[in-house]
């Protein structure tokens, strides 16, 4: 529930440190800014981790809590109005930039989606993941740390929702404290149509990537109908609903 406010947060980091001006080279201030955006999400997801895995906390009320925290900082932080000063160079490369004509955030997303479904499916730790995904219990019998495992899956969460905020931050050119909003129903929709089971233990990145695409789809032909704001969230969210509910459905 925390990814929209970590996108935030990771925005407003990102823009206060690449806006201070500490170093007249782009690259550097860019690459700054990007490690210290995407270590605070990375931060963020641990914490969330660390309450799951150590105090039993259940995960709804954790990332709950946390979605308020990292909103109600990226907004101190930011005064509630937008960073400007981001580098031309950041803008230009994650945000506008492309190799011939494909977008340089299409080649992100494709090499991230590899290297999960690469992780997922043929290394121990992506075993572990489903393990402990689908049987907790027989994970710790089977010798499986749980514990380390599931904040480092938080982790990874945390700091691909870092990333997320990066890419945005460059797209719109300044950091914003509500760069995430509704990124939380669109990232849960789009892993649930993908086959992602909301319990967890099953689930596949090639379907993830499809429900994004289709979610990006009927977002893309809502708003070409002149389709407002409020009632595209009804929208997602009745596709959320019948997903789940279809998803049960079948499994009976």
């Amino acid at each position: 529930l925390s990814i929209g406010s970590i996108v935030a947060l990771t925005s407003v980091v990102l823009a206060l440190v690449t806006s201070s001006g500490f170093s007249p080279n782009e690259v550097i201030l860019t690459m700054t800014g990007i490690m210290a955006g995407v270590g605070v999400a990375g931060l963020v997801g641990f914490v969330n981790g660390a309450a799951v895995a150590y105090f039993r906390v259940a995960p709804f009320i954790v990332t709950l809590a946390t979605m308020g925290i990292a909103a109600g900082l990226a907004l101190n932080l930011s005064g509630g109005t937008p960073i400007w000063g981001i580098p031309t160079f950041m803008t230009n490369v994650f945000g506008s930039g492309s190799i011939g004509r494909v977008p340089i955030v299409f080649i992100i997303m494709l090499f991230a989606s590899v290297v999960m479904f690469i992780l997922m499916n043929q290394t121990p730790l992506g075993r572990y993941f489903w393990a402990i995904g689908g049987n907790e219990s027989a994970a710790i019998l089977s010798g499986i740390n749980s514990k380390k495992y599931t904040i480092l899956a938080y982790v990874l969460c945390g700091c691909f929702a870092g990333f997320t905020g990066v890419l945005l931050t460059a797209r719109v050119g300044s950091g914003e404290p509500v760069l995430g909003t509704g990124l939380m129903l669109q990232a849960m929709a789009a892993a649930v149509m993908g086959g992602t089971k909301v319990g967890g233990g099953e689930g596949n990145i090639p379907g993830v990537l499809l429900g994004a695409f289709f979610i990006t789809l009927v977002g893309n032909v809502m708003n070409l109908a002149n389709i407002g704001s409020y009632t595209q969230m009804f929208v997602l969210g009745s596709l959320l609903l019948f997903a789940i509910i279809s998803d049960e459905i079948l499994r009976k």
